[in-house]
């Protein structure tokens, strides 16, 4: 007596079709989806997001690649069902590597929320879309393997390719003085006054983390700062004075108050006013023990009261 597989009875499956050629002809079908689903955001990016140039229009369609990998699953899951193949192990072969890499990168985000870190996992994670082609070449070559073996060729470069750009990325990041440093301090702004040409701010520095470190070239950051000698234009240093508890001493923290004074002249338009959306402060910190090198930089938005 014949038995008919439950699975396909369930799915709806010609039961003559090879789960291997239909397994094949699916993945097949989500990759070149994702691929034109690329392409479609590429046209789109113009009457959306209104790049000035072709390369912005390539990021702006790179950084929405989720929206082509769904492009691919929707073609996978149209094809299944126009061609009656079993879409269900095909499918979520397509996606385990997505969600898997994407989770990680979630993970990566969560322990250090940084936006330039987030805009570049986005840029390099729809690399793998390299190895989802990868993969159809692999399987191609023994397409007479066994089924799981097919899915093992499908997740392996997908994968790994994946885990090897999310290490590409996340490694250097996670081995820099940014992320070391970046809970180390807090840099605030409590006061700034102008007058004559002369900005006066009032702040303070908190340490968090233990360490030898000297805060130094205080700059008052703004586009409207008529800066002479040889300074880049828009960048002004100023005098820093720290208060009441005196220069951060080594491994001791907490909380040290600042002056700063700006002597500079400033733009006539800018006499009567002290702040843009725009501006803000930025003070260097280095370290003594790493020969005066800059590990960090704080900014803090001006404040005016």
């Amino acid at each position: 007596m014949n038995r008919q597989n439950p699975t396909d009875s369930s799915s709806g499956a010609d039961p003559k079709i090879d789960p291997k050629t239909a397994f094949q002809k699916l993945f097949t079908a989500g990759v070149i989806g994702w691929f034109i689903g690329s392409i479609i955001l590429f046209g789109l990016a113009w009457p959306v997001a209104h790049p000035d140039s072709s390369a912005n229009a390539v990021l702006w369609a790179v950084s929405h690649w989720w929206a082509a990998c769904a492009v691919g699953l929707v073609t996978m899951v149209a094809f299944g069902l126009a061609t009656r193949l079993p879409i269900a192990l095909a499918a979520a072969t397509y996606m385990l590597p997505v969600a898997l890499l994407t989770g990680i990168a979630w993970v990566c985000l969560q322990v250090y929320p940084d936006s330039s870190f987030r805009s570049d996992l986005f840029v390099y994670l729809p690399v793998v879309l390299i190895f989802y082609i990868l993969a159809l070449l692999w399987m191609s070559l023994r397409s007479e393997v066994a089924q799981a073996p097919l899915v093992a060729k499908a997740l392996i470069p997908t994968v790994v390719g994946g885990l090897v750009i999310i290490g590409f990325v996340a490694v250097p990041v996670f081995a820099s003085d940014a992320f070391r440093y970046h809970d180390a301090f807090q840099l605030t702004i409590s006061k700034m006054t102008l007058k004559d040409g002369v900005i006066l701010s009032e702040g303070s520095v908190q340490i968090l983390k233990p360490g030898t470190y000297e805060f130094v070239s205080p700059r008052y950051i703004s586009d409207r700062l008529d800066i002479r000698d040889d300074m880049e234009a828009g960048f002004d240093i100023g005098t820093l004075t720290w208060g009441s508890a005196g220069v951060p001493k080594a491994n001791v923290l907490g909380v040290f108050p600042f002056q700063v004074v700006w002597r500079k002249e400033v733009l006539p338009s800018a006499t009567n006013e002290l702040s843009s959306a725009d501006d803000y402060i930025c003070v260097e910190v280095r370290s003594p023990e790493k020969d005066n090198k800059l590990i960090y930089s704080l900014n803090a938005p001006v404040v005016t009261h």
